[in-house]
């Protein structure tokens, strides 16, 4: 798909072009603008469904995620589990033992793990038993979890200093009751511990992660409210927007919509942070790199992968007892295999967004937003898709100044195209 790119360049208008397919930025000339003469080497993807997938897990993964079990003493009201919390066989330290025989059998290697629940830290007892144990199967890989921050100690924070695991808050600001009405932030001694774990870990390891929904689309004063009401040194992580899971759930629809000026906000506060980042704020460029990275290789629609890497077996999801799950979100009525016999397990439950019948591979965004999560049926992605682009809107716009030094007024669909 073609679309005319109106920029600001050397404080003239004018009308530029960009292709999705091949990521090329044309000024108003023709001229190739990104022209990089970068050899690419990023891997062609073949399209999959949810009924049809040639791909297979891999035993090397890119991220294998655990799943702890579903039990979380919050009950936020867009979460993605509501419907399944007792469909899960818990974690428990007994378990451990067997559990990691069972990867050990299968020669999975990982670059990263991620430790899932419901609330992670409910399974604290699990947790000290299980994560040295995969430290000592693992020793280099990344290790992190995220947690809505209520049961956080400083036993566990010294734990994760021992371990080098990572963690992040889900927490959505000064507006926080969609999650609860009992806000951690309230609460001094949390407030100490999270003080003491920016304190004890490296840098980088204690990060605060909101969703952005429609009480919080200001991500500039998302960001100050919690330097203010934590410290200034905290890191945000603000690429995470609200997903409807649900679309037959009218009260899920109604929580993940955001309203059009608040889209608009999501967009151009993204784009203002990301034009003066501070260095601990670097995390928060990923997402824009993703989009710079797609135009100086020549990224076309057949390197998009999702998401994540679920759909195309680079990264997969895992209960206690080795079952493997669609992944953390869907349930253990998803379970299309066993690590015991990885090569006949099945990836089922994931579609690429070229056979949805949303018209992703039309959009201007697709490779910053890569069509978003892999698992949700065509409703879920149809209402999902406006908060999607608000977001990534924000990060097309930060590339297209990064790499080009203008700025972005309007996208639309080329005429002559």
């Amino acid at each position: 798909m073609l679309f005319d790119l109106q920029v600001i360049k050397d404080c003239k208008n004018q009308i530029w072009t960009y292709e999705t397919d091949g990521s090329y930025v044309r000024d108003e000339n023709g001229t190739l603008l990104n022209d990089f003469n970068v050899k690419s080497n990023i891997i062609k993807i073949v399209p999959f469904s949810e009924k049809e997938n040639s791909h297979k897990y891999k035993t090397n993964l890119d991220v294998l995620e655990i799943l702890l079990g579903y039990k979380c003493n919050y009950n936020c009201k867009y979460c993605s589990q509501k419907s399944i919390r007792t469909d899960s066989a818990d974690f428990t330290p007994k378990h451990v033992d067997q559990f990691i025989e069972k990867l050990k059998k299968s020669n999975i290697t990982t670059k990263s793990i991620q430790l899932w629940g419901g609330e992670p830290l409910v399974y604290w007892k699990t947790i000290k038993v299980l994560v040295p144990k995969l430290r000592e199967l693992y020793p280099k890989c990344i290790l992190n979890f995220v947690t809505n921050g209520s049961l956080l100690t400083k036993e566990i924070i010294d734990f994760c200093k021992e371990t080098h695991m990572s963690f992040s808050i889900s927490h959505d600001g000064e507006d926080n009751t969609d999650r609860t009405t009992d806000d951690i932030l309230d609460d001094e001694e949390i407030i100490e511990t999270i003080k003491y774990a920016i304190n004890t870990l490296p840098e980088g390891r204690i990060s605060i992660k909101p969703t952005i929904t429609n009480k919080n689309a200001d991500i500039k004063s998302l960001i100050k409210f919690f330097e203010r009401k934590i410290d200034p040194r905290i890191i945000v992580l603000c690429n995470n927007v609200v997903v409807t899971h649900n679309a037959k759930d009218l009260n899920c629809r109604m929580m993940c919509s955001i309203n059009e000026s608040n889209k608009k906000m999501v967009s151009e506060s993204i784009f203002e942070i990301l034009n003066n980042v501070s260095p601990k704020d670097k995390a928060f460029c990923g997402l824009r790199d993703n989009v710079i990275n797609s135009m100086v290789h020549h990224a076309t629609l057949d390197n998009i992968v999702g998401e994540c890497s679920q759909g195309v077996g680079d990264s997969l999801t895992v209960d206690v007892n080795g079952n493997i799950l669609k992944c953390h979100t869907f349930g253990v009525n998803t379970v299309c295999g066993s690590i015991d016999d990885l090569e006949n397990a099945k990836i089922i439950g994931h579609t690429h967004f070229t056979n949805r019948l949303t018209d992703c591979k039309n959009c201007p965004v697709v490779h910053s937003c890569k069509g978003g999560c892999t698992g949700l049926d065509n409703n879920a992605h149809k209402l999902s898709c406006p908060n999607y682009y608000a977001m990534h809107y924000g990060y097309f716009k930060s590339a297209i100044a990064t790499l080009f030094g203008a700025y972005l007024l309007d996208i639309k669909q080329h005429e002559n195209r």
